[in-house]
């Protein structure tokens, strides 16, 4: 089944060559017996019930996040259930007479770099975004359920937007103090990471001027050096950015990787070199290299992968690294007082606030997680939302490009899914 949900066209080319494999209509009977309701799935949560018995206690360490994508409005008749899709279904909070154009999902991931397992937990069909309040009733649920099944959740993660911002308010999450209680137990909340990263960039080329470290720092370096590069013979620093990077369109503007390839050291040694070679004559560009290489390092100590790479910064938090751990305690010591110039003013948005929330919770994560398990190993990667990234990339790739789904549609790539990946590792 996991062969004809990755390529049908595939999977039939090897019933064609003479692998004796089942045809694939017998496939879509066997996913279609699963029935797949809005709301908590309960299968999952017994065969997350199931696996939790087969691994360590330090294993079962995990994260519950959540995301939304938007789906085309329309409604479809379902013979087998007789039911009317394509209206708004919150599961337990009730089901209404409005167009559904939103899928909400909840997803849950192991914490251990040696075990990175991944499972999906519930999803839900809402009308424009999921309230803040309704996400706290149904996160609460949620986090019931996982504590039944026998995982051990130790966070939360989200994006930065209006409704998840609102939740953490209601949940007592802030900047210096990025955890809540439910039922007695201590929950890190996060934001993700890389997305704060954009939106603090965003921000950056919007108003031109940010204040990090007591220094005042301007975008228009950046552009500045990246023309000089652009029209220079002898250098090609900056041959992989383009003006995408530096005037991006909004669709553009949501790209992450080029986030992360402005606040480079890459980037940096192109400044200091045009203001060595003077071709940009800027009195801020030591200012601004220096607050590149700092923002590039916590880039790569927030998204490290796997338990081995070349690049010291991007090892996973464990005592075998502790030059990762330093990064993040560096960061902490300028990065709370960093402000952008709004209009004459001075002002600290929310993404710069959730962007040092998140870094906080990650090392109060690490430490619990090391005084409970001594020599745990924690990948940083796996504290943002790149796996409910890249399920939601595979639900538009079924078919072709499908960038938006209707709600049939998205119900039975669901079915599918959870057919095939009740849980899994990556």
């Amino acid at each position: 089944m996991k062969m004809q949900y990755y390529s049908a066209s595939g999977y039939e080319k090897l019933r064609r060559m003479g692998l004796k494999l089942p045809a694939e209509r017998m496939v879509r009977r066997w996913v279609a017996e699963t029935e797949v309701n809005v709301g908590f799935c309960e299968h999952v949560f017994a065969a997350l019930k199931q696996a939790m018995l087969d691994i360590p206690p330090e294993e079962r360490c995990c994260a519950l996040k959540w995301d939304e994508m938007s789906l085309m409005e329309r409604e479809e008749y379902d013979v087998k259930t007789d039911v009317i899709e394509g209206f708004e279904d919150l599961g337990p909070l009730g089901r209404t007479e409005r167009r559904a154009n939103h899928a909400f999902v909840f997803c849950l991931n192991g914490l251990h770099a040696g075990n990175q397992w991944r499972t999906m937990l519930a999803y839900f069909l809402p009308c424009n975004n999921v309230s803040g309040s309704d996400i706290v009733r149904l996160v609460r649920q949620c986090i019931g359920k996982i504590s039944e099944a026998g995982a051990d959740l130790k966070m939360t993660v989200c994006d930065q937007g209006t409704s998840n911002g609102k939740a953490y308010s209601e949940l007592g999450v802030s900047e210096d103090r990025p955890h809540f209680f439910h039922e007695g137990k201590k929950i890190i909340a996060l934001f993700d990471f890389p997305h704060a990263v954009k939106n603090v960039l965003g921000l950056f080329r919007k108003w031109g001027k940010i204040s990090a470290a007591d220094k005042v720092v301007a975008y228009s370096d950046f552009t500045n050096t990246f023309r000089s590069d652009l029209g220079c013979a002898t250098s090609n620093l900056l041959g992989h950015i383009t003006e995408a990077h530096m005037w991006p369109n909004a669709f553009e503007r949501m790209n992450v990787s080029r986030a992360f390839q402005v606040f480079s050291k890459r980037f940096a040694s192109a400044m200091e070199l045009a203001r060595h070679s003077r071709a940009v004559r800027s009195e801020t560009i030591p200012e601004i290299a220096r607050f590149c290489r700092s923002m590039d390092k916590i880039i790569d100590a927030c998204n490290s992968s796997s338990i081995f790479n070349e690049n010291p910064a991007k090892r996973p938090l464990s005592e075998e690294n502790p030059q990762v751990e330093q990064i993040l305690v560096e960061f902490l010591s300028w990065a709370p007082d960093m402000k952008v110039c709004a209009k004459g003013r001075w002002k600290r948005p929310a993404s710069f606030a959730g962007m040092v929330q998140t870094v906080r919770g990650i090392l109060m994560l690490y430490r619990q997680l090391r005084e409970q398990f001594p020599g745990f190993k924690l990948c940083t990667a796996l504290c943002n939302q790149d796996s409910v990234e890249q399920l939601f990339s595979r639900f538009r790739g079924r078919g072709g490009s499908n960038p938006n789904p209707t709600c049939r549609m998205y119900l039975k790539n669901i079915s599918e899914r959870f057919q095939q990946f009740a849980f899994y590792n990556p």
